[in-house]
Protein backbone atom coordinates (compact mmCIF):
# COMPACT_ATOMS: atom_id res chain seq x y z
CA UNK A 1 0.00 0.00 0.00
CA UNK A 2 2.36 2.92 0.93
CA UNK A 3 4.67 1.32 -2.38
CA UNK A 4 1.96 1.60 -4.62
CA UNK A 5 -0.48 4.28 -3.50
CA UNK A 6 0.92 6.47 -0.70
CA UNK A 7 4.88 7.28 -1.63
CA UNK A 8 4.01 7.42 -5.39
CA UNK A 9 0.99 10.54 -4.35
CA UNK A 10 3.58 11.91 -2.64
CA UNK A 11 5.71 12.31 -5.30
CA UNK A 12 8.37 10.40 -2.98
CA UNK A 13 11.19 8.73 -5.29
CA UNK A 14 13.41 6.76 -2.91
CA UNK A 15 13.09 5.60 0.22
CA UNK A 16 14.03 2.51 3.01
CA UNK A 17 12.04 1.18 5.39
CA UNK A 18 15.24 0.20 7.72
CA UNK A 19 14.14 -2.19 10.70
CA UNK A 20 16.06 -2.31 13.56
CA UNK A 21 16.22 -5.79 15.61
CA UNK A 22 18.89 -6.64 18.37
CA UNK A 23 20.99 -3.98 17.35
CA UNK A 24 21.09 -5.21 13.79
CA UNK A 25 19.61 -3.76 10.95
CA UNK A 26 17.78 -5.19 8.29
CA UNK A 27 15.72 -3.52 5.04
CA UNK A 28 12.40 -4.52 4.95
CA UNK A 29 11.52 -2.42 1.68
CA UNK A 30 13.64 -0.15 -0.23
CA UNK A 31 13.00 1.67 -3.89
CA UNK A 32 15.68 3.26 -5.62
CA UNK A 33 18.39 2.41 -3.45
CA UNK A 34 20.66 -0.86 -3.25
CA UNK A 35 19.69 -2.58 0.16
CA UNK A 36 23.36 -3.44 0.55
CA UNK A 37 24.76 -0.09 -0.15
CA UNK A 38 22.58 0.82 2.66
CA UNK A 39 23.20 -1.92 5.56
CA UNK A 40 26.80 -0.81 4.72
CA UNK A 41 25.98 3.01 5.35
CA UNK A 42 23.95 1.72 8.90
CA UNK A 43 25.03 3.99 11.70
CA UNK A 44 22.81 4.32 14.60
CA UNK A 45 24.20 6.97 16.13
CA UNK A 46 24.08 9.33 13.03
CA UNK A 47 20.12 8.10 12.37
CA UNK A 48 19.53 8.86 15.42
CA UNK A 49 20.94 12.49 15.47
CA UNK A 50 20.18 13.46 12.05
CA UNK A 51 16.05 12.52 12.58
CA UNK A 52 13.41 14.28 12.11
CA UNK A 53 14.81 17.13 10.29
CA UNK A 54 15.10 18.01 6.71
CA UNK A 55 18.51 17.54 5.14
CA UNK A 56 19.20 19.66 2.10
CA UNK A 57 21.52 18.70 -0.37
CA UNK A 58 24.41 21.01 0.44
CA UNK A 59 24.07 20.16 4.22
CA UNK A 60 24.27 16.20 3.30
CA UNK A 61 27.69 15.89 1.97
CA UNK A 62 29.04 13.04 0.56
CA UNK A 63 31.07 11.83 2.90
CA UNK A 64 28.74 11.31 5.78
CA UNK A 65 26.58 8.25 5.92
CA UNK A 66 23.32 8.25 4.32
CA UNK A 67 24.04 11.25 2.26
CA UNK A 68 21.18 10.48 -0.55
CA UNK A 69 18.27 11.20 2.25
CA UNK A 70 16.59 13.76 2.82
CA UNK A 71 14.41 13.20 5.54
CA UNK A 72 14.87 10.46 8.19
CA UNK A 73 12.08 9.24 11.05
CA UNK A 74 12.26 7.04 13.33
CA UNK A 75 9.66 4.14 13.11
CA UNK A 76 8.73 4.71 16.82
CA UNK A 77 5.87 2.42 18.87
CA UNK A 78 5.67 4.03 22.60
CA UNK A 79 9.23 4.87 23.11
CA UNK A 80 10.70 1.65 21.21
CA UNK A 81 12.48 2.41 18.37
CA UNK A 82 11.85 -0.22 15.71
CA UNK A 83 14.05 1.62 13.06
CA UNK A 84 13.82 4.30 10.52
CA UNK A 85 12.37 5.44 7.34
CA UNK A 86 14.85 7.08 5.31
CA UNK A 87 13.42 9.07 2.60
CA UNK A 88 15.23 10.61 -0.49
CA UNK A 89 14.68 11.64 -4.05
CA UNK A 90 11.37 13.36 -4.05
CA UNK A 91 9.79 15.20 -7.13
CA UNK A 92 10.13 17.38 -8.75
CA UNK A 93 13.30 18.99 -6.41
CA UNK A 94 13.87 16.67 -3.78
CA UNK A 95 12.72 18.69 -0.48
CA UNK A 96 10.29 18.65 1.80
CA UNK A 97 8.62 21.33 3.59
CA UNK A 98 8.51 21.75 7.26
CA UNK A 99 4.71 21.15 7.63
CA UNK A 100 4.82 17.92 5.90
CA UNK A 101 6.98 16.36 8.51
CA UNK A 102 4.58 15.95 11.19
CA UNK A 103 2.29 14.21 8.60
CA UNK A 104 5.49 11.93 7.52
CA UNK A 105 6.03 11.54 11.26
CA UNK A 106 2.32 10.42 12.03
CA UNK A 107 2.52 7.84 8.80
CA UNK A 108 6.10 6.58 10.12
CA UNK A 109 4.46 5.92 13.74
CA UNK A 110 1.44 4.13 11.86
CA UNK A 111 3.64 2.21 10.24
CA UNK A 112 5.75 1.24 12.89
CA UNK A 113 2.28 0.14 14.83
CA UNK A 114 2.06 -2.24 11.95
CA UNK A 115 5.16 -3.84 11.97
CA UNK A 116 5.22 -3.93 15.95
CA UNK A 117 2.12 -5.90 14.74
CA UNK A 118 3.76 -8.10 12.36
CA UNK A 119 6.71 -8.97 14.73
CA UNK A 120 4.47 -10.21 17.73
CA UNK A 121 2.54 -11.89 15.27
CA UNK A 122 6.11 -13.97 14.18
CA UNK A 123 7.05 -14.16 17.85
CA UNK A 124 3.33 -16.14 18.72
CA UNK A 125 3.64 -18.20 16.10
CA UNK A 126 7.07 -19.48 16.67
CA UNK A 127 5.72 -20.24 20.50
CA UNK A 128 2.49 -22.02 18.74
CA UNK A 129 4.83 -24.20 16.72
CA UNK A 130 7.19 -24.60 19.62
CA UNK A 131 4.34 -25.59 21.93
CA UNK A 132 2.77 -27.93 19.06
CA UNK A 133 6.71 -29.29 18.66
CA UNK A 134 6.59 -30.03 22.31
CA UNK A 135 3.61 -31.96 22.59
CA UNK A 136 4.36 -34.02 19.74
CA UNK A 137 7.64 -35.13 21.32
CA UNK A 138 5.49 -35.75 24.76
CA UNK A 139 2.92 -38.04 22.91
CA UNK A 140 5.56 -39.60 20.63
CA UNK A 141 7.48 -40.27 24.07
CA UNK A 142 3.86 -41.81 25.40
CA UNK A 143 3.38 -44.27 22.92
CA UNK A 144 7.23 -45.96 22.56
CA UNK A 145 6.54 -45.99 26.86
CA UNK A 146 2.91 -47.59 26.19
CA UNK A 147 4.62 -49.93 23.08
CA UNK A 148 7.73 -50.98 25.30
CA UNK A 149 5.99 -51.49 28.86
CA UNK A 150 2.26 -51.99 28.81
CA UNK A 151 2.35 -53.72 25.50
CA UNK A 152 4.94 -56.26 26.86
CA UNK A 153 2.90 -56.50 30.22
CA UNK A 154 -0.08 -57.90 28.23
CA UNK A 155 2.08 -60.39 26.05
CA UNK A 156 3.32 -61.63 29.40
CA UNK A 157 -0.10 -62.08 31.20
CA UNK A 158 -1.83 -63.44 28.05
CA UNK A 159 1.44 -66.49 27.76
CA UNK A 160 0.69 -66.70 31.59
CA UNK A 161 -3.65 -67.00 30.88
CA UNK A 162 -2.21 -70.43 29.04
CA UNK A 163 -0.50 -71.56 32.00
CA UNK A 164 -2.13 -72.39 35.31
CA UNK A 165 -3.83 -69.81 37.17
CA UNK A 166 -1.53 -69.22 40.42
CA UNK A 167 1.41 -68.63 37.70
CA UNK A 168 -1.00 -66.00 36.78
CA UNK A 169 -1.60 -64.53 40.01
CA UNK A 170 2.05 -64.88 40.77
CA UNK A 171 2.78 -62.86 37.79
CA UNK A 172 1.04 -59.38 39.04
Amino acid sequence: LLKQEILPSLLIRQFVFLQIENDAPKVLLALGLDEKHVLAEYDFSFLSSSAERYRPIHLAGEGQPFSWARLILFLRVGQDILGFWLLGRRDPDDMYAQSEIPILQSLANQTAVALSNIMQTERLRAMYQANVNRYEEERLSLALDLHDSILNQLAVLQMNLDTPTQKFQDAY
